[in-house]
């Protein structure tokens, strides 16, 4: 696994390996720019070695980070976390897993647009195709027989064509969206567009606050594990979230928090965790393990996020192919049942 590639961010998968690969170096007892420089040579990667002479000119892992560009500012933060309290290891096998399961929950919400988008497209061809390739046919026929379609058959027959190649062009539209999302998630910058978006759109709202209450969990979980008090790690776990809805909702739990509510209580009122999920806090909370409270709320809510993902995607399928069966059978129906009237009465 390389290091930053010039500036450009680095994905989550990259991330998670790199912070792996970090935390086995430093459990071995290796000095860190020594084992980072045997990684190097051992992969060709030149990024990496620059990396790892920094950290030994300057003995600090966070600088060199900032400096190489393409890591995240919350990874940065972490790491001086890490440095500065003397858990750098722990911190480190936190990143691990939080950006490998960043990268999961990214993986998932690609495949809950794109399948449906890539069904739409199919059903747009099918009927494209349908109404270039099959109606002429159909018109060839009532031209043979002598008759001619009315209504909506011979509007169909008129301008089928044309809305063939509509429906074409409108394909190519949604391929070209297609690919062009699929890039734009590889990048912090688009999965935040992504979330913004799904966080605003009815259908699709509960399944943003979800993911964002799991990615607040998780890391608030990492922070308090790392030595953060419960006030500086809601400052630093406010913008990882990735909606704005659920980042004002941290905000107001901080306001409550300055007006003496207990940590629990200002949790439940400013709504970023359901009445149960608050009390399991609240326990966490009095028995001095928040930490693993959180940790254990991030797991169940990683579990919705898949349901609902699945769920969703179990939903849209039979629906969508429900409605191109309706619009095929619709088209064929309107040229057929004209046809077997001819066919009749010529008989």
């Amino acid at each position: 696994m390389g290091a930053a590639k010039g500036t450009r961010p680095l994905q989550a998968a990259d991330l998670s390996a790199f912070s792996s690969q970090l935390a086995l170096l430093l459990s071995s007892g290796m000095l860190l720019s020594e084992g980072m420089l045997a990684m190097a040579e051992e992969s060709g990667d030149a990024e990496l070695a620059a990396i790892a002479h920094d950290v030994e000119e300057q003995g600090k892992l966070a600088p060199a980070l900032r400096r190489a560009g393409g890591f995240p500012d919350y990874m940065i933060a972490m790491a001086e976390v890490g440095e500065s309290s003397g858990k750098l290891e722990q911190v480190m096998r936190s990143l691990a897993a939080y950006y490998q399961r960043e990268d999961a929950i990214r993986k998932e919400l690609k495949q809950a647009v794109l399948y449906p988008m890539a069904l739409v497209g199919m059903m747009i061809i099918v009927i494209a195709v349908l109404l270039i390739q099959v109606m002429p046919v159909f018109a060839g026929v009532f031209e043979e027989l002598g008759g001619r379609a009315a209504g909506a058959s011979e509007a169909l027959m008129l301008f089928g064509s044309v809305a063939g190649y509509v429906c074409l062009g409108i394909a190519a539209v949604m391929l070209a969206g297609g690919v062009y999302l699929a890039a734009s998630l590889k990048d912090a910058a688009g999965y935040a567009k992504l979330t913004a978006a799904l966080s605003s759109f009815p259908p699709t709202r509960r399944l943003a606050e979800k993911v964002a209450s799991g990615r607040f969990a998780f890391a608030l979980s990492m922070l308090l594990e790392s030595g953060y008090s419960i006030d500086s790690a809601l400052d630093a776990v406010a913008g990882v979230t990735g909606n704005p809805s659920a980042e004002a909702k941290v905000v107001r739990c901080k306001e409550l928090m300055a007006q003496g509510k207990s940590f629990s209580h200002a949790v439940s009122e400013a709504r970023l965790f359901s009445g149960v999920y608050a009390g399991i806090l609240g326990v966490g909370f009095r028995s001095g393990a928040l930490d693993e409270a959180m940790e254990k709320l991030a797991a169940i809510y990683e579990d919705e996020t898949d349901r609902a993902i699945s769920s969703m995607v179990g939903v849209v399928e039979p629906v969508l192919i429900a409605i191109l069966c309706a619009i095929i059978g619709g088209i064929l129906l309107s040229v057929m049942l004209p046809l077997m009237n001819i066919m009749s009465s010529i008989g």
